[in-house]
């Protein structure tokens, strides 16, 4: 499948696995924000290869038939029609755009070709995009939950803060981290420089909330307040500018447990996933 890309606007990247054992040199460990959206899509296409991230937008033309998928949040057509998400075919001529609300994932049978550096071809995208084989599937829908009203997300304190938080996701909201401006007073925590990871959360002295994301830096002299719940870190990479979201304080404990319980759901519903859509 080849697709070449006429246009892109704000985060448009392919991911993988993304960078491990480089965190010491300072580089962040890229990969997709939201680690389920992605799974999903590639789970429609045989669980090869590198997904294409769009945080933005992109608008593409085909120039080799192949099949799609897509997962996430946001709108993908192909000729102008909307679809939903899930697999389709593509034809040779077909103006394919994407456009994520937060962020989408597409994938296609084989993987995105890119650029390979420290392990992993985590970056932007360039003027074409390719795949390994050219693969013609059938169609398949995914069924998608619904955005709730009011999202929450939980957190393990490291530092006193209050059991709850509420507050509205900032405009400089990006792969590097989301922020929140919440009601929360800025001297909470120590300013030190501490390593940080995806997850962490640490307090800005505008009194924003900061979560870091996979692009986010390794370090940071910022108070680190709380990490976030390993599961919930995909429901906050779908967290946009404007909306309205809550944090819930609980125990290291119930962190753990309901990440464990979250993986096992995930992986039997992924694996009927792929039954479910078939060759």
């Amino acid at each position: 499948m080849r697709l070449r890309v006429d246009s892109t606007y704000g985060e448009v990247s392919l991911q993988d696995g993304g960078r491990t054992g480089y965190r010491q040199h300072g580089v962040s460990p890229a990969g997709p924000f939201d680690r389920l959206a992605a799974a999903k899509a590639a789970a429609l296409v045989g669980d090869v290869g590198p997904v294409l991230e769009v945080g933005g937008s992109l608008v593409a033309v085909c120039e080799e038939r192949g099949t799609l998928a897509w997962a996430g949040s946001g709108t993908m057509t192909v000729r102008g029609q909307e679809l939903r998400p899930g697999r389709s075919r593509v034809s040779v001529g077909d103006r394919i755009e994407a456009h994520g609300a937060a962020r989408i994932y597409v994938a296609t049978p084989g993987g995105w070709i890119g650029d390979v550096a420290l392990g992993s071809v985590s970056g932007p995208v360039g003027g074409v995009l390719e795949s390994e084989g050219c693969s013609w599937m059938e169609e398949a829908a995914l069924a998608e939950d619904p955005p709730s009203a009011k999202q929450e997300a939980r957190i393990v304190e490291l530092t006193p803060c209050p059991k709850v938080i509420e507050g509205r996701v900032g405009r400089q909201t990006s792969r590097a981290g989301v922020r929140v401006e919440a009601p929360i007073p800025a001297s909470l925590g120590e300013h030190s420089s501490l390593p940080i990871a995806p997850g962490c959360i640490q307090l800005a002295p505008s009194g924003e909330i900061l979560v870091i994301g996979p692009d986010g830096p390794v370090t940071g002299g910022y108070p680190l307040v709380a990490w976030l719940c390993p599961c919930d870190l995909d429901r906050v990479a779908q967290w946009r500018p404007g909306d309205e979201v809550r944090f819930r304080v609980v125990s290291e404990t119930d962190a753990l447990v309901a990440t464990a319980e979250a993986r096992r759901s995930q992986a039997a519903n992924l694996a009927a996933l792929r039954l479910a859509a078939g060759p």
